[in-house]
């Protein structure tokens, strides 16, 4: 067994017996208008990972985002047989939007269309509002190497091919006894005032539960730092803040080591700091998304005035 040795510049990781030379693929898929903030999100992945290949899926036609070197890739270039047969048997058994409930799955089919037409044999997958911190194969070092997916709610790291939960999405909206059996479960939930909806997330539960060796969770604390999945909510024991429309926000300080400023969360129990993978900047924390280590020259406002703006900004 090897050593724990981490080499960010692109050169090699290891952990434990597990050894990363090469780059790791990232994957975002956005449809619709293209939001200002998606830019400093891909800006933030390629300062991080100037050896990946990084993907944007999106509907927006002649989308340009020069210096970043993103592969552009149109949505519906990227339909084939599974999503042509989602689209047969889907059907809106769901509280929420049809649009929305519908694109959730979308992706799915997708992202593991790009995969299989890249020949990716790993990669992640990141929501459009979830911001980069770090070389991915670092983190990916310290996941289990369990085939298929590894969830989170705004990062996923994918070992091979996502087929298998693509095919049993089809298998499940296919099956009409499980389809009534949604149905059911939907309408008494609405008369009892609560939600029970099938959804990307509603599937993914039961494809962990029904296929264990295909998925799993991973812990969002990394002996190298902690992944982010919700910039709001009290949970994950970092230091938090009241806000009004959640339960709380998470506080966010950063350091400037001269090249590059990074984020940080403290532990609650004593207020240690412990590095930001990522920041998963859910809903209204968009509006706090900032380029904040750019690709090429550097902002002209000074160093430490931006540090002070950006611990305001985030604490």
């Amino acid at each position: 067994m090897v050593s724990n040795q981490y080499v960010t510049d692109g050169g090699l990781v290891e952990y434990g017996t597990h050894l990363m030379t090469s780059a790791v693929p990232i994957i975002y898929c956005h449809t619709g208008n293209f939001p200002r903030y998606l830019g400093a999100v891909l800006e933030s992945a390629r300062f991080f990972n100037r050896d990946s290949r990084i993907y944007l899926i999106t509907d927006v036609e002649g989308l340009r985002l020069p210096g970043l070197d993103i592969e552009i890739c149109a949505v519906d270039q990227l339909h084939d047989d599974k999503l042509r047969l989602f689209h047969k048997n889907y059907l809106n058994i769901s509280s929420i939007n049809d649009r929305i409930t519908r694109s959730y799955f979308e992706r799915w089919f997708l992202v593991g269309e790009l995969i299989r037409r890249n020949r990716l044999a790993r990669s992640v997958q990141l929501d459009s509002d979830a911001m980069l911190f770090h070389d991915v194969r670092e983190s990916f070092a310290h996941i289990d190497n369990r085939p298929c997916l590894l969830v989170g709610p705004a990062l996923t790291y994918m070992n091979q091919d996502i087929d298998p939960f693509l095919d049993f999405i089809n298998a499940k909206y296919a099956d009409g006894k499980i389809m009534e059996k949604y149905r059911v479960l939907n309408r008494e939930a609405e008369r009892a005032g609560g939600m029970v909806n099938l959804d990307d997330q509603e599937l993914l539960t039961a494809f962990l539960k029904e296929c264990p060796d295909q998925i799993s969770s991973y812990p969002h604390d990394l002996p190298i730092g902690h992944i982010d999945h919700c910039i709001f909510g009290a949970g994950d024991g970092m230091m938090s803040r009241p806000n009004r429309r959640h339960l709380a926000s998470k506080r966010v300080f950063w350091q400037d080591d001269g090249e590059i400023f990074r984020p940080n969360f403290r532990r609650a129990t004593d207020g240690s700091l412990v590095p930001a993978l990522s920041i998963h900047f859910q809903n209204g924390a968009k509006r706090r998304i900032r380029r904040f280590n750019r690709v090429g020259a550097d902002s002209s406002l000074p160093r430490s005035l931006r540090l002070r703006y950006y611990t305001w900004l985030l604490n």
